[in-house]
């Protein structure tokens, strides 16, 4: 049982180790284990509860800047948020409802896009700001956010 024990291990240690070929995807990969094993954080609160992980902060192909929960998160099928903006540049940003961007959150198995404010402050690599705003259900059957607001959304993040 010990042998069987020690060769998972490695077996996990290897394939935690192991490369794409693509250099952009294993980049991003680089940066979010980074993340993941930093102080990174993200709390928010909605309504009335509070939720905290991990952050990880990824600028797109498209030269936008993501702010969320990591994607290595244990809390990954519960609770994720991804808040887009238009650069990886200190700065407010105001994201509307039915924005193309796509900035989207996941609270016990439903959907929402958001709408509000993004407030980034980007010194020596170090990221932290606020975002405040408020929560648009998506159901399955209908894509586009309901025009009624689900509730109103406030947090924080850094690193």
């Amino acid at each position: 049982m010990k042998k069987i024990i020690i060769i998972f291990t490695l077996l996990c240690s290897v394939f935690s180790m192991a490369q794409t070929g693509d250099a952009k995807v294993d980049k991003m990969l680089k940066e979010l284990q980074e993340q993941q094993n930093s102080n990174t954080s993200i709390t928010f609160t909605f309504n009335k509860k509070t939720y905290k992980d991990k952050a990880s902060f990824t600028e797109t192909d498209k030269k936008t800047f993501s702010i969320g929960t990591s994607l290595l998160s244990e809390k990954l099928t519960t609770t994720q948020i991804a808040l887009i903006v238009d650069k990886k540049k200190s700065g407010t940003y105001t994201i509307t409802s039915g924005n193309k961007n796509g900035s989207v959150v996941l609270i016990n198995k439903k959907y929402y896009q958001f709408a509000g404010t993004v407030n980034v402050s980007i010194k020596n690599k170090k990221v932290s700001g606020t975002f405040d705003g408020e929560l648009y259900e998506i159901t399955k059957n209908n894509p586009k956010p309901s025009k009624k607001s689900s509730g109103k959304i406030t947090g924080t993040f850094n690193s």
